[in-house]
């Protein structure tokens, strides 16, 4: 019983980790299309 917590820790930092990481490389994405519109 000692470890489950540790264990759902775990996975809400991976989750939040994971969305944080996602939302920057979408964020990217959508700064270089635009300055890629607008370059072009």
């Amino acid at each position: 019983m000692i470890e489950t917590p540790s264990l759902v820790d775990q996975y809400c930092h991976g989750v939040l980790r994971t969305e944080l990481g996602l939302g920057t490389f979408e964020a990217q994405l959508r700064a270089e299309y635009s300055v890629a519109v607008l370059v072009h």
